[in-house]
């Protein structure tokens, strides 16, 4: 069984390349919904602002905003990336519905950066996608 301590082999390989550490599932589900991949919307939800590295499944690195949001419907805070997240969905990697793990870590000067994992169906009985995992020493 998988804890929430194993990271992706994607991630690692990202990490070690860029002299990167502190590893963090932070999000261990977030289902994307339109409004994630609506480029009018142009942000991805997560329930302040600064200016971060997201780094995609393809290990591309995108420059991003993460910023806290209330929403107006139901008037609950939440976080979201925007101010560059209309590049990252433009790889189109993501769809409707699929389910994505949001990692955080620091690069090698300590600024904090998060990545995306590779995303999965919603409706799949296991949400956890299926590369290879490390251990968190």
């Amino acid at each position: 069984p998988e804890t929430r301590n194993s990271i992706p082999d994607w991630l690692v390989k990202v990490m070690r390349k860029e002299n990167r550490y502190d590893p963090k599932l932070i999000i261990k589900r977030k289902q994307l919904f339109q409004i994630d991949l609506n480029t009018t919307q142009s942000c991805l939800s997560m329930h302040l602002s600064l200016r971060v590295v997201l780094v995609d499944p393809k290990s591309h690195k995108h420059d991003v905003d993460l910023r806290k949001w209330k929403g107006n419907r139901d008037g609950v805070w939440k976080y979201v990336f925007n101010n560059g997240w209309n590049k990252v969905i433009a790889t189109k990697i993501f769809e409707v519905n699929h389910v994505i793990e949001i990692w955080s870590f620091r690069d090698g000067s300590g600024k904090l950066c998060f990545a995306l994992s590779s995303p999965t169906k919603s409706d799949e009985s296991s949400s956890r996608p299926s590369s290879s995992r490390h251990n968190v020493a």
